[in-house]
């Protein structure tokens, strides 16, 4: 707020209300409830101060905000996952906190992905991103893309604007189809040639021959 002083008037033979006009600094962080005093004093003409102080509170409206990343794609070979984003939006005189966890979507823990879960802080003052880190497995299978997601839970003081981020794990893996050279006696009549695919996929394979 801002500092004021002045000198009220009454001219002789009037009464009623004077107002104390003070500015309240309007800022954007989440805080407690503050309090300042206006003081009364030095009253002349015999009149006598019944209320000397009086307390005004100011009141926070500001809130602040945490977010997951919406959306996110990363290949299967990756390893880790460096960049599940967690955002808060404004500041507070207070510790925030929210917890977090990763959920089964199409892909499953620990086949696909490492399950995690913990809580992430944000000290008074502090704003901005933090990360959660998740692991994936690098497995061989040629199979569809798959997802997972991080969901926020539990804040503390702050509010959560988007609570699940869905995390995509593109297949980097690929199925290979060969075949070998074949040598066949004259009369045995037929010949055999075999055609290997190395892996299963998720998908249904075809080859054409001539």
């Amino acid at each position: 707020y801002g500092g004021v002083n002045g000198t009220l008037t009454w001219p002789a033979g009037t009464s009623g209300a004077r107002d104390i006009v003070i500015p309240i600094v309007d800022d954007n962080v989440d805080e407690v409830s503050k309090l300042f005093q206006v003081v009364l004093s030095g009253a002349t003409a015999r009149a006598v101060i019944a209320d000397p102080v009086v307390d005004v509170t100011i009141v926070d409206d500001d809130t602040v905000v945490v977010d997951v990343a919406a959306s996110l794609a990363f290949l299967e070979g990756a390893g880790s996952v460096p960049a599940v984003n967690v955002t808060l939006t404004g500041s507070s005189e207070e510790t925030i906190s929210v917890v977090y966890a990763t959920s089964d979507g199409t892909a499953f823990s620990p086949g696909d992905y490492g399950f995690v879960t913990g809580t992430i802080v944000w000290l008074p003052g502090e704003t901005g991103t933090k990360t959660v880190l998740v692991s994936l497995v690098d497995d061989v299978a040629d199979e569809s893309n798959e997802v997972f997601t991080v969901r926020l839970s539990a804040p503390v003081v702050a509010s959560i604007g988007r609570a699940i981020g869905t995390v995509e794990i593109v297949d980097d893996d690929t199925s290979q189809l060969s075949i070998g050279d074949v040598t066949v006696v004259e009369d045995l009549g037929i010949v055999t040639v075999n055609v290997t695919l190395n892996t299963p996929s998720a998908s249904f394979v075809t080859v054409e021959y001539m």
